[in-house]
Parts: C-alpha cells; sequence; structure tokens
C-alpha cells in the first residue's frame, strides 16, 4: 500500500472513532462497532504508522488515542454492546481522536459507506474518499 493511501486509511480510522455514535454504527454495519473501529486504529495508527512522516505533536497524539484504546480494550467491553460506544472511556476516545483530527488538519465530515459487495462481503472505497482538509 503507497504511503499516500496509508495516510488515508490512518486519517479515516481517526475520523471513525471522532465520529458519533450512530455514524460508527453505520459505518461498521455488519460488524462490531468497537472491533472494527479499534482494529483499523491498530493496523494504521499502530501497525503502518510511520512517526517520521508526521510532527512530534501528532504522534503525540496518536501515542495518546492508542493508550486511551488500549484501557477501553482492556476494560472488557462485550463485543457488540453498542452501550460499550455510549461509556465515558469511550467519549475519551471521540475526544481525543477530534483532538488527532484537527492536528492533521482535517475536519470531521461524515464517513464514507460500507457497501455490501456481494452476499455478506462488505468494503469501504477509502481510496476515492474525499478528506475534507481545514482552512487555516
Amino acid at each position: 500500500m503507497d504511503k499516500e493511501l496509508l495516510h488515508k486509511n490512518l486519517i479515516v480510522s481517526i475520523l471513525a472513532l471522532a465520529s458519533d455514535k450512530q455514524s460508527q454504527i453505520t459505518y461498521t454495519t455488519p460488524g462490531c462497532v468497537v472491533c472494527d473501529l479499534t482494529d483499523d486504529f491498530e493496523t494504521y495508527g499502530k501497525r503502518c504508522y510511520n512517526k517520521s512522516d508526521y510532527s512530534i505533536a501528532q504522534s503525540q497524539l496518536i501515542d495518546e488515542l492508542d493508550q486511551i484504546i488500549d484501557r477501553f480494550v482492556e476494560s472488557g467491553y462485550e463485543c457488540f454492546d453498542l452501550d460499550a460506544l455510549d461509556t465515558p472511556l469511550w467519549n475519551q476516545i471521540r475526544r481525543k481522536a477530534l483532538e488527532a483530527v484537527s492536528a492533521f488538519g482535517y475536519l470531521l465530515t461524515p464517513l464514507p459507506k460500507n457497501i455490501e459487495t456481494q452476499d455478506g462481503v462488505w468494503a469501504i472505497n477509502i481510496a476515492n474518499y474525499q478528506l475534507k482538509k481545514a482552512e487555516k
């Protein structure tokens, strides 16, 4: 995956974490909201994240978001429990993700659509999704 697409996936994963509950549910349907959102961040915010490509402040926000997510996961939420999206710790994830969206220079916008491409096969076309930059 090229650097630009990795960056876009990172930003979309953060946008998804920063979004309101209903947007998160719609974005991840038919999967588990918490699992899908935290797994996406795990992939693009940790495994594919190259700190040298970003500012110290941006990297610090990614680290902080990662720590909050780790605390949430360790708290023992129940998979597919939508009430988990209303907990104080999940709301802390939302706030930190919103801070990160801003630090990366983007606006919180509607998430790309999760589309059933075949029976039981869902996909999100991140490559064609248009991120919205914040005005300076």
